[in-house]
């Protein structure tokens, strides 16, 4: 559990105390296709089960309002995109330290989001490939001002608004993916 933050290691031991037999036969049982090779897994399924149904820590995702039910529908798969990347900040442990020294990592915060594109295959089941098509155009376009937003606005404490002023300054401002009416 290296480079996550004190608060996810400890409410992970703390859910596997609690719930290890059921949580290791989630991922045990059943055949998984692997995502290495850009494709739909039972991951995210699995996880949603454990996260939401077992210990529930999270929410029924995705919500109807935020799944991506076409190709084109590439506004959704953006504020997806942001989503993840902020999570991930937030869970690591960079995710622990002020804005204004988060802004001075962004080295440490493109190593730690290197991956992100392609976990979009293990992240979502709603045609995971255009979020990956999206996350990757994004990466490809301008991974700086990606980096100056995401480091910007990962404050723990105002998550959902924090996420919401991302999502808006990359997915409607800079990639033009999304409507301002749509933020």
């Amino acid at each position: 559990m290296k480079g996550y933050a004190d608060y996810v290691k400890d409410g992970c031991a703390r859910i596997m105390k609690e719930h290890h037999r059921p949580i290791v036969g989630k991922f045990l049982h059943g055949e998984e296709r692997l995502g290495t090779t850009l494709s739909k897994t039972q991951k995210p399924e699995r996880i949603r089960s454990v996260c939401s149904e077992l210990v529930k820590v999270c929410p029924k995702v995705p919500l109807p309002e935020q799944e991506v039910r076409s190709k084109k529908d590439k506004c959704r798969a953006c504020r997806g995109v942001v989503s993840d990347a902020m999570f991930v900040i937030r869970r690591s442990s960079l995710g622990e330290l002020p804005t204004k020294t988060l802004k001075k990592k962004k080295l440490e915060v493109f190593d730690l989001l290197e991956n992100l594109c392609v976990e979009t295959y293990t992240r979502h089941d709603d045609l995971p490939d255009v979020y990956h098509e999206v996350c990757m155009d994004m990466w490809e376009a301008d991974e700086e001002k990606m980096l100056e937003v995401l480091t910007q606005h990962a404050n723990e404490e105002k998550v959902e608004e924090e996420e919401r002023k991302a999502a808006a300054s990359l997915c409607a401002q800079t990639f033009g993916y999304c409507a301002k009416k749509e933020m």
